[in-house]
């Protein structure tokens, strides 16, 4: 059966993906997560209110997502109490709930993955499939989808936006189209900042378009019939009609940070001291971006003292294995926990010399079956992020070519831009983190589909066959850490 004719391969990928997300978030605790989530939530039960930034570590993030979670937290408590279970097996239904609001949000981004894929035409459904793979066994969007974190649903509103504007411009941009798609953006700012760089694609992408338009409707040769020219204000109309909509919704922590403390922005930095403050690099000049290293990752997998401080290495391994290790992977190992008390660390947050010893690790202190099935996770995403990217840079000279082209090229470009920042701002290891960059996900299979129709015929054949290699290889890097975690963690 040829490739390009497997017509239920793409919901088979879906319901894979979807499964991987399901299960991870049955073998994870909802107590491991990146951060503490958790308090802002039950301040917005308890008090029945947004919290202030300074009241805890994430309490300074915009409110959106707290806003549903704390929904679900409440619901669930209320239901569980009803039927005579403890406070505490109550407290503990109620967080699993918030953490299943993660997995919802995972899932239904991958179906959005697979209909902004078919915009505005469908691909071969072999080639679709592959293509929605990609994201599909992307560790970094399972993992991200199994926790208690507000990426995912970030990830959902902006997906959700990408997908309403592609439908409205190939629909000649109807109005209540443009303004969902502004309020959509809006929404997704109010659940993680970074998203500010979606709505900016957006925008940039309407302008392009509209002018784009504007372009083909003049005269190319005298006596040459053409419809009528827009009229300026029709140019800007879907502009507008996507800004103001974002503006009036997303503006509103800049509002609150404005009355609270008199600048637009504040964050956890400007009210907490942490162990983070300690990290390698520790300062921008030594952030290397210049390098990358893979066969230091391949040798030592987690984080280490031998490419801490290399930026697109760092970025790389947190997109195809839970890199950083230190709050998921390695919290659960005995053998990483047994290498921690050895060094005998003392003090309540560590120094940069306690970092300096923590990440001399060798290959004894962590797990050996998960250190193997992160080497084959890095392997396998070398050649799917070669035809990203290469796509992606080969789609810069054709952004006004349609708007498909333009969005998924300057979306994904416009996220790269937030870790670069992000990590210059505060420059350490927690800081380069690729969840700032999966806003953009949804444009990755598009991306790796154009990629591999623009090959020639055998080629194509080969880059296929080597894609689904790694993808395969993916599926059981994947299952291998979820089987690690049911051992470690469930």
């Amino acid at each position: 059966m040829r490739l390009e004719r497997v017509y239920w391969a793409s919901y088979a990928v879906l319901a894979v993906g979807m499964g991987l997300c399901i299960v991870l978030t049955m073998a994870t605790p909802a107590r491991l997560a990146y951060d503490d989530h958790f308090t802002p939530i039950e301040i917005m039960v308890r008090e029945h209110r947004p919290p202030l930034p300074e009241e805890c570590w994430e309490c300074y993030q915009p409110p959106l997502y707290y806003a549903v979670a704390s929904l679900a937290y409440g619901m669930t408590e209320s239901t569980a109490k009803l039927v005579g279970t403890t406070p505490t097996q109550a407290t503990a239904a109620a967080k699993k709930v918030v953490q299943c609001t993660s997995t919802a949000a995972g899932s239904i981004t991958l179906l959005l993955c697979l209909l902004i894929l078919r915009v505005p035409t469908r691909r071969p459904p072999g080639i679709e499939a592959m293509s929605l793979a990609s994201v599909a066994l992307l560790p970094r969007h399972i993992y991200m989808s199994a926790m208690v974190t507000n990426d995912a649903l970030t990830y959902l509103v902006a997906s959700l936006a990408v997908y309403v504007f592609l439908r409205t411009s190939v629909r000649n941009w109807p109005l209540v189209g443009c303004m969902l798609v502004g309020g959509l953006a809006g929404l997704a700012i109010l659940c993680k900042a970074y998203s500010m760089m979606t709505a900016g694609a957006l925008l940039c992408t309407a302008m392009l378009s509209r002018r784009r338009e504007s372009d083909a409707s003049k005269p190319r040769r005298k006596g040459e019939r053409t419809m009528p020219q827009p009229q300026h204000r029709r140019m800007l109309g879907p502009v507008l009609a996507i800004a103001i909509p974002c503006l009036a919704l997303g503006i509103w922590p800049t509002v609150r940070n404005l009355a609270h403390y008199n600048k637009p922005h504040v964050d956890n930095f400007d009210f907490f001291q942490t162990a983070m403050q300690s990290q390698f690099p520790g300062s921008r000049d030594q952030i290397d971006f210049t390098t990358f290293r893979i066969v230091s990752l391949l040798d030592r997998p987690w984080v280490h003292l031998s490419h801490v401080n290399s930026f697109w290495t760092e970025l790389y391994a947190r997109y195809w294995f839970d890199y950083e290790g230190l709050n998921i992977s390695l919290a659960v190992s005995n053998e990483w926990r047994g290498f921690v008390r050895s060094l005998r660390l003392t003090g309540s947050q560590r120094t940069r010399e306690d970092w300096k010893r923590v990440l001399a690790w060798s290959e004894k202190d962590v797990p050996r079956t998960l250190r193997i099935g992160a080497i084959a996770s890095y392997c396998a995403g070398i050649p799917i992020t070669a035809a990203i990217l290469i796509s992606l840079f080969h789609s810069l000279r054709r952004l006004r070519e349609c708007s498909s082209t333009c969005l998924h090229t300057l979306n994904p470009l416009a996220s790269l831009f937030v870790p670069i920042f992000q990590v210059l701002r505060l420059p350490f290891m927690s800081a380069m983190k690729a969840a700032f960059t999966l806003n953009a996900v949804s444009s990755a299979p598009w991306l790796l589909a154009t990629a591999v129709e623009s090959l020639p015929a055998k080629l194509r054949h080969i880059v296929i066959c080597l894609i689904c290699l790694s993808l395969l290889t993916l599926l059981a890097a994947n299952i291998n850490f979820i089987v690690y975690m049911f051992q470690h963690a469930a």
